[in-house]
């Protein structure tokens, strides 16, 4: 049992929920500046470690922000409308006496899929900026899901993945049920093999992108922890360059508002009317 400290953390300015976003358009893009703060984290040191529906906000307003030049997609960006909250579980990555970890970080539903997998195997592992990105994919099936189930416009599928990746209250059940969900969604988008609710359906061109490149980042974070475990503890994290190209493979290419002419000035919940 490790002894924790409880804090409280007061914000200035009062964030919002991802679903009250205006629409499609405005909720990826507060997923994307999410992952934009997560990388500035990162870059300053930290690994946020628990990625989840109440860590990532929108801000009430946008704000002007120094734009992250880092990458193309990123370099012209200055309105910020999307932040990243609740250091509590963060660490500094750099650290050399850094451990493998036995003791879990994160917020079930969210967790990726591989650190899961190790703590149920009671084995210690390493938690890398990988599987926070993960978790960011998590965050958005389940914030669709909560949408489409408090307008009561999920299908039978849909109602199930959302109750087994909230209910999973063990690492087994939520690795086994993100799985599933994972491979029912492929065939949903990729082979339409299933019927998909609407706001759902809205959002099939990124799911058709992103879900091949979570398969693709699978094969990048062996790599990483390869090179992680025969160079541990001098070098904490892999090389910035293979970071770099993670970042910029992971975050989505965000839609120009033309691409949704009807729902991009209505509210999310509106889309399942």
């Amino acid at each position: 049992m490790q002894n924790r400290i409880h804090r409280q953390l007061i914000l200035k300015t009062k964030c919002c929920k991802l679903q009250t976003a205006a629409g499609p358009y405005q909720f990826l893009e507060g997923i994307f500046h999410g992952m934009m703060g997560h990388y500035n984290m990162y870059g300053d040191g930290w690994l946020h470690r628990d990625i989840s529906d109440g860590n990532v906000l929108l801000l009430p307003e946008p704000e002007i922000r120094k734009p992250l030049t880092r990458f193309e997609c990123t370099k012209n960006l200055t309105k910020c409308v999307g932040v990243i909250s609740d250091g509590d579980q963060a660490i500094r990555w750099r650290e050399l006496d850094r451990k493998l970890e036995k003791r879990r970080s994160g917020t079930l539903p969210f967790i990726s899929m591989r650190l899961l997998n190790a703590w149920n195997k009671n084995q210690p592992v390493l938690h890398t900026f990988a599987d926070d990105l993960e978790s960011f994919f998590w965050v958005i099936l389940c914030v669709l899901l909560n949408i489409g189930h408090e307008r009561k416009s999920l299908t039978i599928d849909e109602g199930r993945w959302l109750h087994k990746l909230l209910a999973a209250d063990d690492p087994d059940s939520s690795e086994t049920n993100k799985r599933s969900t994972l491979q029912m969604l492929e065939a949903s988008v990729l082979r339409t093999k299933h019927k998909l609710s609407p706001v759902l359906k809205v959002f099939v061109p990124f799911f058709t992108d992103i879900i091949p490149l979570m398969k693709e980042a699978n094969d990048t974070r062996r790599q990483i922890l390869r090179s992680v475990v025969y160079s541990f503890p001098t070098d904490a994290l892999p090389p910035a360059r293979v970071v770099s190209s993670y970042i910029s493979l992971s975050l989505p290419s965000l839609p120009s508002s033309q691409d949704y002419p009807v729902h991009i000035n209505m509210h999310v919940s509106t889309l399942l009317s």
